[in-house]
C-alpha cells in the first residue's frame, strides 16, 4: 500500500513537472511571437519613414531643378535681351509700313505677312478701313522701341527698297501677327511662303470668324 502511494506520489510530481514545462513553453512562444510582431511593425515603421524620406528628398531635387531651370531661362532672357537691339519707330505711313531710325537712318520698313488697306497711294483713292488700320498702327507701334526680325526665305528688301522685316515691340507684342488677329490687316504671301505664315493665316481666320476690324458685318459702305 504505501509503495502504490508513493508511485503515485512520483507520477504526480512528474506531471506537475510537466505541466509546467509545457506552461513554460506555452509562454515562450507566447513571448516570442510578441517579439516578432513587434519588430515586424518596427520595420513596417522604418521603411515607412524611409518612404518618406525618399519622397522628401525627391521633392526637395524636383524644386531645385526647377529652380535651377527658371534661372537659366533667365539668364537665356537677358542674353538675348542683351544682344537684340531695339529702334525707335519715328513715323506710320499706314499699316504694313513704317519708318524706324536704325542708327541715324530713317529707313522705311514694309511688314512681312501682311497687307492694309492703302490710304498712300495717289493712283488709288483711300481703300475701306485703311484709316483706322494706320491709326492702330500708330497706337500700337508709335514712338515705341522695336525689334526688327528678319526672314531668310524673303529677300532684305523689295523692289521700293523698304527693309522687309517682322515687327517686335520692346514689351514683347508681335505687330505683325497682332494687326492681323485684330481684324486690320489680311494675310499676304508674296509669291514664297514666309517664316509665319500658318500663324498668320491661322490669325486671318480668327479675325473673319469674328468679324474683327475690317470683317465687321458693317465695316465698309459697298
Amino acid at each position: 500500500m504505501r509503495r502504490i502511494k508513493f508511485l503515485l506520489f512520483i507520477i504526480f510530481i512528474i506531471f506537475i513537472f510537466l505541466a509546467g514545462y509545457k506552461l513554460s513553453e506555452n509562454l515562450q512562444d507566447k513571448k516570442n511571437i510578441e517579439q516578432t510582431i513587434n519588430l515586424k511593425s518596427i520595420k513596417h515603421e522604418i521603411k515607412l519613414e524611409k518612404k518618406g524620406e525618399i519622397k522628401l528628398i525627391e521633392e526637395n531635387k524636383a524644386q531645385e531643378v526647377e529652380k535651377s531651370n527658371i534661372e537659366i531661362q533667365k539668364k537665356l532672357e537677358n542674353i538675348i535681351n542683351n544682344k537684340i537691339e531695339y529702334y525707335k519707330v519715328i513715323r506710320i505711313i499706314d499699316g504694313d509700313t513704317i519708318v524706324v531710325d536704325i542708327e541715324g537712318v530713317n529707313e522705311k520698313i514694309r511688314l512681312i505677312g501682311i497687307d492694309t488697306p492703302e490710304i498712300n497711294d495717289p493712283r488709288k483713292p483711300v481703300e475701306c478701313f485703311g484709316v483706322e488700320a494706320g491709326k492702330k498702327a500708330q497706337e500700337l507701334l508709335g514712338d515705341k522701341l522695336v525689334f526688327l526680325e528678319k526672314d531668310a526665305t524673303q529677300a532684305e528688301r523689295d523692289k521700293y527698297n523698304r527693309l522687309l522685316r517682322y515687327v517686335k515691340t520692346k514689351d514683347g507684342l508681335f505687330y505683325n501677327l497682332e494687326i492681323i488677329k485684330q481684324g486690320y490687316a489680311h494675310e499676304y504671301t508674296y509669291i514664297i511662303p514666309y517664316k509665319y505664315q500658318r500663324e498668320f493665316k491661322e490669325a486671318e481666320n480668327y479675325a473673319q470668324a469674328n468679324k474683327l476690324g475690317l470683317w465687321a458685318d458693317n465695316a465698309c459702305k459697298r
